[in-house]
């Protein structure tokens, strides 16, 4: 039996960390539907626009349906896992990311629910055996694709990413942004690959939650930590996929 839930739900509220490198300034008019937010890399917005943009030539072929583990600390003082997954598909120099409505095993999806905000603990991963019996469920019964909440997704390149501020940015292949509606604020993930090959892809991670005050002021909260994303389908990518960055040795 199947446990599901949307991926924005899956992340738990940062109710007591102030995300650092966000500023919030409020629309003049109706602050609570309408505002704006500086996360580094993109400008978060509300109403949360839907597709996916790309920013620059990314030259790694990912494509595939792929589930994203990341490890936030927040401001240092605790450490919650999010998870989400995601479809990405390539025709040309093209991307489209969709999200999926992530449906883990109820026993897993039990663990994970106690385990992923423990206080005092260091969120939650997967045990091999547990990942096998994700893939192989994903594999019989693939998950549907969320139609509701799915938000955007932003590719940005190296060459454009080294503009940006973002402290995440050091060692990255390139940067791949989600935003989506939570209740009447915003989320936003950020991922920072430093490798990639066709079985995972790991790096960096930073991510906010942007929540809207009973005054209709939007609060940022958030942090920064680890990700790592493994391949839930079987499907081999199309192109070549360098496993890191050679140029950065140089």
């Amino acid at each position: 039996m199947m446990s599901q839930s949307r991926p924005v739900f899956r992340y738990a509220f940062l109710a007591a960390s102030v995300f650092f490198f966000a500023r919030a300034v409020a629309a003049q008019e109706n602050p609570k539907k309408n505002y704006e937010v500086d996360y580094g890399t993109q400008k978060l917005v509300l109403p949360v626009p839907e597709g996916t943009e790309m920013k620059g030539k990314i030259p790694y072929d990912f494509s595939g349906d792929w589930l994203a583990l990341a490890q936030v600390d927040l401001m240092g003082k605790a450490r919650q896992t999010t998870l989400e997954a995601f479809r990405v598909s390539k025709k040309g120099d093209e991307y489209l990311i969709r999200s999926f409505v992530v449906q883990l095993p109820k026993a897993i999806d039990g663990d994970f629910q106690a385990n992923r905000a423990k206080a005092g603990g260091d969120g939650w991963q997967p045990t091999k055996e547990q990942l096998d019996e994700i893939i192989t469920a994903f594999r019989a019964n693939p998950w549907p694709i969320d139609e509701t909440t799915a938000g955007k997704y932003i590719l940005t390149d190296k060459k454009t990413l080294a503009t940006t501020k973002v402290q995440q940015k050091e060692g990255a292949l390139f940067a791949l942004d989600h935003m989506a509606k939570a209740g009447d604020g915003v989320y936003a993930i950020g991922y920072f690959p430093h490798t990639v090959d066709r079985a995972s892809i790991d790096g960096a991670v930073n991510m906010g939650v942007i929540v809207v005050s009973g005054a209709g002021i939007p609060v940022p909260l958030g942090g920064t930590g680890t990700f790592k994303m493994t391949r839930l389908d079987a499907a081999e990518p199309s192109g070549a996929t360098p496993s890191k960055d050679k140029s950065a040795k140089k």
